[in-house]
Parts: structure tokens; sequence; C-alpha cells
């Protein structure tokens, strides 16, 4: 069942969704409600429980924040393979 909801946005903002929605294809009550959907899909997905094992890794890891997880996977694969 659909209902109706109102916003309140700046008039640059609802023209910029409109640009967007016409240049993919739907409308701004699909791409609202996608968000939407992603939003409390994100949040579901914090706060699912980990596994102890899981916990027990985090932090583990200690790379650099520039850190390419690509090139590292590239560089061990050429390393292991030849």
């Amino acid at each position: 069942m659909n209902t109706t909801l109102t916003l309140s946005l700046e008039q640059e903002v609802v023209q910029t969704m409109e640009a967007y929605t016409q240049k993919r294809g739907g409308d701004i009550s699909e791409l609202v409600k996608n968000y939407f959907y992603m939003l409390i899909r994100n949040d579901y997905l914090e706060n699912i429980p980990k596994t102890p094992l899981a916990s027990s890794l985090m932090g583990s890891l200690n790379a650099p924040d520039n850190a390419d997880y690509k090139e590292e996977l590239e560089d061990a694969l050429v390393k292991k393979y030849l």
C-alpha cells in the first residue's frame, strides 16, 4: 500500500534530483524509497552481533591509511605465482 510523504527541500535539490532521475530513468519517489531502504539496511547490518572469532580479529590488521588493497593483492598474487 502506498502512502503520500511530503518533503520540504530546497529547489536546487529537487531540480538536481529530477535531472538525476531523468538521466537514469525512474522517478524521485523511487530514488527516495531506495535511499531509505539503504539507510535501514546499513543500520541493520551495523547492529548484527559479531561472532567471537570476528570480534577477536577486529583491529588485528595494521595497514596504513593510504593502503591500496587491490595493489597489495596483485603484489601477493604475482609473488605467489611468478
